[in-house]
């Protein structure tokens, strides 16, 4: 009876597995590599520096968490390279000339199964953080609408204001579980933050969108540009400083010179008026 239950133990556990895994493949399948790579560039563009900025640590509930992302470990294993072949396979140091070699490369030699905590796909979220508007070109997007068959992503795509509605909802949603409005100050400033620049962007007003949208790109800009601009005055004040080091051992070793050719002829002087001659007839001798 015991080795009976075993065996039927054994056998719901390896149902269950291969559900898992077969769960697990579904979903990689349906999730876009390109559209999570969309929304992930936005997010750490414009929202994880705000973020970190404020020294605060997004919930365990939150979607947007690094450590949820589905394919974050597989752009960790891509490698950027200046010159030459461009992009490295961090796993294997294999060299590619394009990226979509190494895609290619990687789905064939390092596919390997989700980590089953990593549970979320960013290309969800593409559409509610704006990275169709914000990462790509018009042409780029109309080539992307025919290959999808998706009116949505064409340049001059209808709007209605019922989806734009919806996606104000969701995106309401999406703030109060990352950035609660009662979780202190750091969480209070993030919510109103994303709620300005990200959830009121999705309107069928187009200057609107494009001004929230510029504001949000123009705030890290701006950042950037402060940190220049400080580096900037630092590196100035550094040359001034040493400028003025240069001058002052100028100066002094100058008067030092002239003190030494001073005190050596007032030396010689008296040497001459103790033998009793003249500094004139000195120099006549």
């Amino acid at each position: 009876m015991m080795y009976r239950t075993a065996i039927a133990g054994s056998f719901a556990l390896c149902l269950i597995c291969t559900s898992v895994l077969l769960s697990s493949a579904e979903e990689q399948k349906q999730c876009s590599v390109e559209r999570s790579k969309h929304a992930r560039y936005v997010l750490h563009k414009y929202i994880f520096p705000k973020i970190d900025r404020l020294h605060y640590e997004l919930p365990a509930s939150c979607p947007l968490r690094p450590s949820r992302d589905m394919y974050l470990p597989r752009e960790q294993a891509k490698v950027r390279r200046p010159s030459g072949n461009r992009f490295v396979c961090n796993l294997c140091k294999e060299r590619f000339a394009s990226e979509e070699a190494w895609e290619r490369h990687y789905d064939r030699k390092h596919h390997v199964h989700i980590d089953p905590r990593r549970d979320v796909c960013l290309a969800d979220y593409c559409e509610l953080l704006h990275c169709d508007k914000i990462n790509l070109t018009p042409v780029s997007r109309q080539l992307r609408a025919q290959q999808a068959g998706d009116p949505t992503l064409a340049p001059h795509a209808p709007c209605r204001e019922t989806m734009a509605e919806q996606l104000r909802g969701s995106c309401r949603a999406l703030a109060a579980v990352c950035f609660p409005e009662h979780g202190g100050p750091a969480a209070e400033k993030l919510h109103r933050l994303f709620m300005e620049g990200v959830c009121a962007a999705h309107t069928c007003d187009t200057e609107l969108q494009e001004d929230l949208l510029e504001q949000l790109a123009a705030s890290e800009r701006g950042t950037l540009g402060y940190k220049l601009l400080i580096g900037l005055a630092l590196g100035a004040m550094g040359v001034f400083y040493a400028c003025l080091w240069v001058y002052y051992q100028y100066q002094t070793g100058f008067r030092s010179r002239g003190d030494v050719r001073r005190l050596r002829r007032k030396k010689t002087n008296k040497f001459l008026e103790f033998f009793g001659i003249h500094k004139s007839k000195a120099h006549r001798v």
